[in-house]
């Protein structure tokens, strides 16, 4: 799989294992280590739809900035950062 599927698919596994609320695996998604080689930066658009129990819908938009690394083979994030552009409630 070439760097640029791998990171997409980085980028998917993110929003899958958090709104399947996968938590574990989506913490290791993440790494804490400083690499100075096979690195990317990337960015993302967030439109999220939520609702708990009887609440309205709650919507946050947003665009995270993506820093990841290459670690044993698999891409992982080294730092992700949510700017966020709005939000409410539907």
């Amino acid at each position: 799989m070439r760097d640029e599927e791998q990171i997409r698919r980085t980028l998917a596994e993110f929003c899958v294992f958090l709104d399947e609320r996968r938590f574990r695996e989506w913490s290791e998604l993440f790494i804490m280590v400083d690499v100075e080689g096979d690195e990317a930066r990337a960015s993302a658009d967030l439109v999220m739809f939520d609702k708990f129990s009887d609440r309205p819908w709650f919507i946050l938009t947003g665009t995270y900035t993506d820093h990841l690394v290459r670690d044993g083979g698999r891409w992982r994030f080294k730092n992700r950062q949510l700017a966020l552009l709005a939000a409410g409630d539907a």
